[in-house]
């Protein structure tokens, strides 16, 4: 599930249900993208544009943040970060 906070609100998404969205902030929209799995944002009114270079997250317990914007997304779920355990 990817989970978005924006101003007041948060939202809920599949991760395996592609789609676009645009949320309103302080300074404008900030659009999000959610294919094949991951998410990105795609474009954000911040000027340095920080959290479109940070590209796609995918996995549990990662995040993106468009701080001027005020936009928090975050991956949530069963899945474990853990690649491997070793004995």
């Amino acid at each position: 599930m990817v989970q978005i906070t924006a101003s007041d609100y948060e939202y809920l998404f599949p991760l395996h249900e592609d789609r676009t969205l645009e949320l309103e902030g302080p300074y404008g929209i900030t659009v999000i993208e959610i294919h094949d799995g991951a998410v990105a944002v795609v474009d954000s009114p911040g000027r340095r544009k920080i959290c479109v270079q940070q590209g796609q997250i995918q996995r549990s317990g990662s995040w993106l943040i468009c701080l001027p914007n005020q936009v928090f997304i975050k991956i949530i779920g069963q899945e474990s970060p853990i690649d491997a355990h070793s004995y």
